[in-house]
């Protein structure tokens, strides 16, 4: 939809693919795999904190259980996934694979 091209996140993520980035290995559908994207780190990201959950630009939105046991919807982040970027006081990434959901 055009819509969501000027207002959501699609733009970045189909740029995202077009760089060689894959969805992340942490969600429920449709991972990014094994061997990730162009590279092993070439991949979305999702984490929880006490109350919230979030995803970065390349990960798919889902329900996530949080530190407190709750279950919420994952926020967009607005950044692609970095050890090196924080978001909200936590790294919006990691060098370790991470596999499964």
């Amino acid at each position: 939809r055009i819509q969501q091209l000027l207002t959501g996140y699609t733009l970045a993520h189909e740029l995202g693919h077009n760089m060689g980035l894959g969805h992340s290995r942490s969600q429920a559908s449709n991972t990014a795999g094994l061997f990730g994207g162009l590279f092993h780190y070439s991949v979305g990201y999702q984490w929880v904190t006490e109350n919230e959950a979030f995803v970065t630009v390349m990960g798919y939105g889902e329900f996530k259980q949080t530190l407190s046991g709750d279950t919420v919807f994952t926020q967009d982040a607005a950044v692609f996934s970095s050890p090196d970027v924080i978001w909200q006081g936590v790294a919006a990434g990691t060098l370790e694979p991470i596999y499964g959901p």
